[in-house]
C-alpha cells in the first residue's frame, strides 16, 4: 500500500506557500488578463502557479502535472 503522508505533507506545504504569496500581495501589484475561456487571471495566479510547478516537478520529476 502506498503511504500517502509524504505527499500530504508535502502538498500542506505548498498551501502554505501560495498562502504566504498570497498574503504578502498587494492590489496595486495585481495584472488581470483575460484567458481565451473568458475568464480572469492574474500575475499572481501566474507566479504561484510557476512555484508550484517548479517545486512539483524538484521533489517528483517523474510525476506529470495538469493545469487548468
Amino acid at each position: 500500500m502506498l503511504d500517502l503522508a509524504p505527499f500530504i505533507a508535502f502538498a500542506s506545504r505548498l498551501a502554505d506557500d501560495a498562502d504566504a504569496m498570497l498574503r504578502a500581495a498587494t492590489a496595486d501589484q495585481l495584472s488581470v488578463d483575460v484567458k481565451p475561456d473568458k475568464t480572469f487571471v492574474t500575475s499572481l495566479d501566474l507566479e504561484i502557479e510557476m512555484r508550484m510547478r517548479e517545486r512539483l516537478f524538484d521533489a517528483f520529476p517523474s510525476h506529470g502535472i495538469w493545469g487548468e
